[in-house]
């Protein structure tokens, strides 16, 4: 795969659940970083939430809470990054 194939949107989601391997999709589409200070919001999101609810019944919550904000996000940058690489690939027309 060459660096700026464009790559598969369902992929990227099967890695975003996957630990370290979710920071070599974002690493795939440039968005390392960005995925990088989303993880640690995430992390504060769910420092709050553990202190709210009782440890045993804020696993779930805490669990979706990653899935629901990583997927859409990397989604989301998926669909973003390869209109980019699609654009750049075709001729302009000028």
């Amino acid at each position: 795969m060459k660096p700026d194939d464009p790559v598969s949107v369902l992929e990227q989601i099967a890695c975003t659940v996957i630990p370290f391997v979710n920071l070599w999709a974002a690493h795939r589409i440039k968005k390392l970083t960005k995925f990088v200070l989303l993880l640690i919001l995430i992390f504060v999101i769910n420092l709050a939430v553990g202190f709210l609810v009782p440890f045993p019944f804020s696993i779930p919550i805490l669990i979706a809470i990653y899935l629901i904000i990583a997927i859409y996000y990397m989604k989301k940058w998926t669909i973003e990054w390869n209109n980019k690489v699609s654009s750049s690939s075709t001729p302009g027309t000028g």
